[in-house]
């Protein structure tokens, strides 16, 4: 398969995938459950370590990108030993040919304590901290100057505050919250993804918020997904989203998902990574279990039709849970900013870099942080399962936009059989059994060849026993 890069490539929405992280496609099942999948941690986490002099911590409040024949990642420093300020969080720089080893370059651009052998790209201004620096690279840039984006959170320096003043309100402070002058979320341009020229000196946008994520989708619109705050009483955690379509001028923070009333006690959203997947949204949401016996972090999903609107996915359950205690990421993990589709080594695959920590989000006695990867099936987040028993799914009408039709499914001892229904509930095709398990199975039908389905509304009935769905689509 094809290199897909989610933030990036239209590609991917040519044939759109139905997936079953929630019930929008479905209308009705019989002896078929939805079944979470989790993905599989690779035996060598983790992959990177404060290691380096200026690394105090390290930590995947970033992005990671196969681009031009190598995996590259940007992720984010913490040194609060540093004697200097703007050193006490900052923006690094990684890379692998294998996804699995990475080296730290020398990049001779920023002096550390004397010395420009690092792979320092940013450091913050010096009156706050430096959170969250997430990378795309545009497909279509308006200058080869500004072909990688960043956007991170920063606050404006002294010096720029004498001289430019704050372009924001200052926001309220809250218990759990201390609001200053000139923070906010500010942007940067590289030809590179190494040389970067940070844009002006005052935040694009602001909020109570810090953690972010970036990425662009094919309507050609930038999306960050932050986390935003709207309590009176204290730092409550929920998801805002803010959007732009030249990088320059953003819209107002917009609340896209919060807590309510079907989660546990303490549930707060501590930030999202948001992508497109074949014509899908989805979000892999941080949750922070902010619960006075808890504050650990894991990952859940959601889902939106549009990229504006969204809930939650996937019944809720967790998708990418943190290690057992004492593990290096046995008290908080989070995610970066996209996910990887099948780049070359990985056939079939999802992977999902994430940074974990080995203690909760309030313990940091004896907090390390690290970097590591996670890999999936193609398609796997959730499938629709049938045990013993003859199983049903029908699903909801839908256009066919292909006359080829595929499936990824795993089939234990088992089968799947599809029939395909016209507007008025009248058979139009069934289909050969699909015995053995597949990432792209296309489907053969029993009376012919082909089945002159394109462009119709047609609905879909599987019939299944002893195997697991996970997608369709049609070519």
């Amino acid at each position: 398969m094809a290199l897909l890069l989610l933030s990036a490539n239209l590609k991917a929405q040519l044939h759109h995938r139905y997936i079953f992280v929630d019930d929008s496609i479905i209308q009705k099942t019989y002896q078929v459950t939805r079944v979470v999948h989790h993905p599989e941690k690779c035996s060598q986490n983790p992959l990177l370590i404060a290691d380096k002099p200026w690394e105090g911590g390290i930590n995947l409040y970033g992005t990671v990108l196969y681009d031009n024949g190598k995996f590259r990642m940007w992720y984010q420093v913490y040194n609060g030993k540093a004697k200097d300020r703007s050193f006490n969080t900052l923006i690094a720089y990684a890379e692998s040919e294998d996804g699995i080893h990475w080296t730290k370059p020398d990049l001779g651009l920023v002096e550390f304590e004397g010395n420009k052998n690092n792979n320092i790209l940013i450091t913050c201004r010096g009156t706050s901290s430096l959170y969250s620096p997430a990378v795309v690279k545009d497909p279509k840039p308006e200058n080869p100057e500004k072909t990688y984006k960043m956007i991170y959170w920063d606050s404006m320096s002294k010096k720029e505050l004498e001289k430019y003043g704050p372009n924001f309100p200052p926001g309220k402070n809250v218990p759990g919250w201390r609001a200053i002058p000139g923070e906010g979320f500010f942007t940067a341009y590289s030809p590179d993804g190494i040389h970067w020229k940070q844009y002006g000196h005052q935040p694009v946008f602001t909020c109570a918020c810090d953690a972010s994520s970036l990425n662009y989708f094919s309507d050609g619109t930038f999306v960050v997904f932050h986390k935003i705050s709207v309590a009176e009483d204290r730092h409550f955690r929920i998801l805002g989203q803010t959007t732009s379509k030249d990088f320059v001028n953003w819209s107002k923070p917009s609340i896209i998902l919060e807590p309510d009333w079907h989660d546990p006690y303490g549930t707060e959203f501590y930030g999202m990574s948001g992508f497109e997947y074949y014509g899908n949204y989805l979000g892999l949401v941080w949750i922070y279990n902010n619960a006075p016996a808890d504050k650990s972090m894991n990952i859940q999903m959601a889902a939106s039709k549009d990229g504006k609107n969204w809930h939650r996915a996937a019944d809720r359950k967790i998708f990418l849970d943190r290690g057992e205690p004492g593990d290096w990421d046995g008290g908080s993990i989070v995610v970066s900013s996209n996910p990887l589709i099948s780049p070359p080594g990985y056939p079939d695959k999802i992977l999902i870099y994430y940074g974990g920590g080995t203690t909760t989000h309030d313990d940091s006695r004896y907090r390390e942080w690290g970097i590591g990867l996670a890999t999936l099936r193609i398609d796997g987040f959730v499938s629709m399962r049938s045990g013993m028993f003859n199983g049903k799914l029908k699903t909801k009408p839908i256009i066919a936009t292909g006359s080829k039709m595929f499936c990824n499914c795993d089939i234990k001892h088992g089968y799947i059989k599809i029939e395909l229904l016209d507007e008025n509930g009248k058979s139009i095709a069934m289909s050969k059994d699909i015995t053995t398990s597949g990432t792209r199975k296309i489907v053969q039908w029993e009376k012919s060849p082909k089945v002159d389905i394109a462009g119709k509304k047609i609905t879909i009935v599987f019939y299944m026993k002893k195997s697991d769905l996970y997608s369709f689509w049609f070519e």
